[in-house]
Parts: structure tokens; sequence; C-alpha cells
């Protein structure tokens, strides 16, 4: 008989210095000054210009009175642990869950407790000797207070770090069917009366958020003099703060976009650029450099705002995500590029997005630790996976009527870079793509403008294909669908496309439509036992398939798996193929 109890546990990824106290590259040394060796941690360094972090120290909490995997480390203190997962608003379709979705969440509760700190403290023996204190008298770690609140004291700068759930189960002492989320450290407060803390976690994309990141980043340079609407060069202040520009761009001062050539404190520009004009300007104005994108992709734009202006870790857009994202983008909007200067700190959450408007989706998965970038496109290879009634346990929707749409209005080609976005005026092209079927029959206008800064080259083919691919996905309302599954279906992800068939969604003779969703939300009521998922109508109905490559066959000899693959012209004397199925369509 096999004994299969739910495991969950929490560990933490504590940034833990390779050196060694005392011993080059660390240069530190007891004395007056340095009362105690270290714990290998950041705040209590006392050679901070040769810290150096290497492998993280991770520590693991297991539930109170659960048992211990064999073979591994944890401390039984985990008390509680629940999670809200995100959802995740596919390019901008969404109203009402925000821009970017709404973010995952986690709350622990660990209680505190004695320790001594073997595994903890690589100096551990030597502070019960003595040898790791000036004074040389030692005292026993076990006697001093708790465990997790000394963690917290040396271990400040948390907010950001890793902090990792996970679940599964214990089968006869050993982990199966594992599923770990991983998020970062918002919060720790504690320890209360009782000697509990909690700890507030958070999924990665909100470090993009408002109050933590922005782009371009803050400039520091201020003119030094005031300068005429005909000066070519001034000088910043302080003194070394042209160190912080790039040697060349664009900078903007007030509403003026300048480019520019820099030596020290000293820029040599141009006056006047990107449809702004030459002005004087005081001393003591900001001297802010942009962020400029020319002819840029997508994947390149996401990743360098994500990378260069927040603090996510590479390991979430490392070297493989990257050769996905670029997979991604080269396949479905190769042609989309980006060209923009922005000339005031921006909200990197703001920026990402503007993304959406292009079709262009970034969340956390939190499964793989890895961030994904999704186009708004049909099935591309994916397989949607079934759903039915068999493992249905409940199921309720909405039809979103307020989300439909008829037609999109796109702005594009900014006169003047520094306006507001929504200045109907400042804009060179407007582009509006219709469905006058969908208006006769649902009798009535819905329309969305978008306003984009990306597209100030004024590229109206992307206009038109992120408007008509919107336009598809929205064209009749946007049903929602909340469904509750049994546990083996935890494994479906945000973004995964179902197959969703149940009497429940039937036609109008009442029989069980197949209908292909998208999930746009996930959470597990009972941990370990179901998985809720909130899925969009995911309207890229009939055929959309890709540009047939050469040397594939005439329709009648292809097979069915190139029928599906790519795209045939049918003749012209109609729309139809010989066997009476529809033609392909160009999104």
């Amino acid at each position: 008989m096999i004994a299969r109890e739910i495991y969950e546990a929490i560990e933490i990824d504590v940034p833990f210095c390779q050196n060694v106290f005392g011993t080059a590259p660390c240069a530190a040394a007891l004395g007056p000054s340095v009362l105690s060796k270290c714990w290998n941690l950041r705040k209590n360094c006392a050679d901070p210009t040769n810290y150096t972090e290497g492998t993280p120290l991770t520590i693991s909490f297991t539930k109170v009175g659960s048992p211990i995997p064999k073979g591994q480390f944890s401390f039984p203190a985990l008390e509680r642990a629940s999670s809200t997962s995100a959802t995740v608003n596919i390019a901008g379709s969404a109203p009402d869950m925000g821009a970017l979705g709404r973010r995952a969440t986690l709350d622990v509760t660990l209680r505190d407790f004695v320790y001594d700190d073997v595994r903890i403290d690589p100096y551990q023996a030597e502070r019960i000797s003595g040898a790791a204190l000036y004074s040389g008298v030692g005292y026993d770690p076990e006697a001093n207070g708790t465990f997790i609140a000394r963690l917290k004291s040396r271990f400040p700068y948390y907010a950001g770090k890793t902090i990792r759930l996970i679940r599964g189960y214990l089968e006869n002492g050993s982990l199966v069917d594992l599923q770990t989320r991983t998020f970062q450290i918002k919060e720790w407060t504690g320890p209360d009366d009782d000697g509990r803390h909690r700890i507030a976690g958070i999924d990665v994309l909100d470090l993009a958020n408002e109050r933590t990141a922005l782009a371009p980043k803050p400039s520091p340079g201020l003119l030094s003099l005031d300068i005429t609407n005909s000066a070519t060069s001034f000088t910043v202040t302080p003194t070394g703060a042209g160190a912080s520009y790039a040697a060349s761009g664009w900078i903007c001062i007030g509403s003026e976009v300048m480019a520019f050539t820099r030596a020290s404190d000293t820029f040599t520009v141009t006056r006047g650029q990107r449809g702004t004009s030459a002005a004087t300007h005081s001393q003591g104005d900001t001297v802010q450099q942009t962020l400029s994108y020319r002819l840029a992709r997508l994947d390149d734009v996401a990743s360098d705002l994500i990378l260069n202006f927040t603090n996510t870790s590479p390991t979430w857009v490392d070297a493989g995500q990257l050769a996905i994202w670029a997979a991604e983008v080269t396949r479905w909007s190769i042609s989309i590029k980006l060209t923009t200067d922005i000339t005031t700190p921006t909200p990197v959450s703001t920026l990402l997005a503007e993304l959406g408007d292009l079709g262009c989706t970034v969340w956390p998965d939190l499964e793989s630790g890895k961030m994904q970038l999704r186009l708004n496109r049909p099935l591309d290879g994916e397989t949607a996976r079934d759903v039915d009634d068999k493992t249905i346990m409940s199921l309720g929707q909405e039809d979103r009527d307020d989300d439909r749409l008829t037609q999109v209005l796109f702005y594009g080609k900014r006169a003047d870079v520094t306006k507001s976005l929504t200045d109907d005026s400042n804009y060179g092209i407007k582009i509006l793509t219709t469905d006058p079927t969908s208006y006769t029959l649902y009798g009535g206008v819905k329309s969305r403008k978008i306003y984009t800064r990306w597209l100030d080259q004024g590229d109206q083919t992307t206009m038109l294909i992120a408007s008509t691919r919107l336009l598809r996905r929205l064209l009749s309302a946007p049903k929602r669908i909340m469904v509750k599954l049994d546990e083996k279906d935890s494994d479906i992800k945000l973004v995964d496309v179902l197959n969703l068939q149940s009497d429940l969604v039937s036609g109008p003779d009442g029989v069980a439509v197949p209908t292909l969703v998208q999930v746009i939300g996930r959470t597990e009521p009972i941990p370990g036992v179901d998985v809720e998922v909130t899925v969009q109508a995911y309207n890229f109905a009939g055929r959309n398939p890709y540009i047939a490559p050469s040397g594939t066959p005439d329709y009648g000899s292809a097979s069915a798996a190139q029928h599906d693959a790519v795209a045939f012209i049918s003749a012209a004397s109609s729309p139809y193929f010989p066997d009476n199925s529809e033609p392909y369509r160009i999104i």
C-alpha cells in the first residue's frame, strides 16, 4: 500500500558571498572596528569592495508537523502558505483586468524557533570557540534569540529576492508530482508576540511597477547656466553628472528634444529635434536623456525594458528564453518595427502594457521561472487541450458585450514626441478598421481608440495588422467562462488554449459545441485537489495558417496536415475549395 500525503514547502534564496572571511580576495580582519566575522551576507560585510555573490543560500521550511523528505534539510516551521495566481490580459482584450493583468501573490506564515545555526553560519563553530570574535569570548548561537528573527536581521535586503512555493506529494518518504512556483519577496513583517513572521510575495512582473522601475532612468544633470534657443553647447552640474549619460543620443529639456554628443560634462547639441522647437532654457532645468528606439523588434524592446530598467533577475529572461521570444516574433510579427522617443521617466509596466496594443503580451510563468512572450495569433503548432464534463467540477459563464468591438481607430506617427499620448491632433496617421457585418448584426458601433508612441515612423501596415487581429478576437462578445477542474488538470497554465466541450456550452439545438478558449486566469481553491481557470473565447475561427513554402503541392494533392499548416488560394469562381472547406484568412 502506498502512503500518500500532501507536501508543501517554502524556499527562500539568500544571496551568499563566495569568499572566506580574511582570506584573499576578502581583506576583512577582526579588530576594534570589526568585532565579529560576517555571516557571508551583504549587511555585515567588512570588505564590501570584494563582496562577491556566489550560489545563494537556499533555506527551506516545511509544514509544521509534516515529515521531512528523505535526504532533505528543512525546518518544520511553515504554518500557512496561500497563493493567488496571476491573470494575463492578452493583447489588452480584457479592459477590466488592467493593462498587464493582475499579479500573482503569495502569503506565508512561519513560526520562529531556536536553532544553533549549523549549516547556515559558515563560522558557527568559531562563534562557540570565540575565534570568530575580536574579544575571543565565544557564545552559543542557540541561546541567542530565535532563528528567523536572526535571519531577518542579517538579511534586511530581502525585497525582490526569490521565494518559492513547492507543492506535491510524499509517497513513502519520497517526493512526487512536485509543482514549483517562483515569486519575489515584497514584504516581511514580524516577529509578533507569538514569534510568527509573515512574508508576502508577488510575481516578478511587479518589479516593473511605477514605484520601482522607470524608463528612461531619471537623469541627474542640470543646466549649469541659462541657454538661448540658438546655443549649441552647454554644461551640466553637479560635476561628474555627465558620466550618467551616453556618449551620444537624444536628450530632452522642457519640451525640446535635442540630438547630442558628450565630452565629460559638456554637451554639443542639435536643436529642435523629433517635432519639437528650439527654446530658451533656464539654469537648473533637468537634462533628461531619452529612451530612443529606431526600427527595433518587439522582442528586443521587451527584453531591454525588463533586463535594463527593472531589477528582474536575468535568469527570467536568459539566452534560451530570448531565442524563444525571437522565434515567436520572427514568425508572427517580423514586419513590426518600433520607433519612438520616450522623453520622461515612464513606468516600465506602462510601456510593456502598451506593447499589448501591437498584439504583444508579456507575463511571468511561475512554474518555469521564465518570462513568456506571445503574439495575438491563432494556434501555431500547439495543441488545444480537451476539457469536457468528465473532468469539469463546475462551470459558470458570462458574455462581456462591453468588450466587443466593431471598429478600431488607431493613431500613430506623433508630430511632437513630448506632447500627451492622447492628444488626437498630435498624430499624423489615423487608421479606422471596421467590420460592417458585425455592426449590422449587433445594431451599433463598439469602438476602441488606440494611441501608440511606438510607431513614430508612421507604419500603417503594422497599425492595420494590430487592428485586424484585435478586431478578429473581439468581433463577438468575448465570452468569459469560469471552469473548476479536478487535480489531474492542475498543470494547465496561463494562455493555454483549451477545447472546451460541455453541455452547459451548447448550440441552438442544445447539443454541446466544442469551443476554443484561452486561459487568462488561474487559481487553486484547494491546493492539490482542484484548479479553477478563467478562460476567454479564442476567436480565431476559420483557417489561419502560414504562407506555404516553395514546393507545396496543390490543394487537391496536399495532405490534411498541409491543409492545416499552410495557406492555399481557391479558384476565382468560388471562395470554397473542391471539398467545400472554407477559404483561408489573412490576419
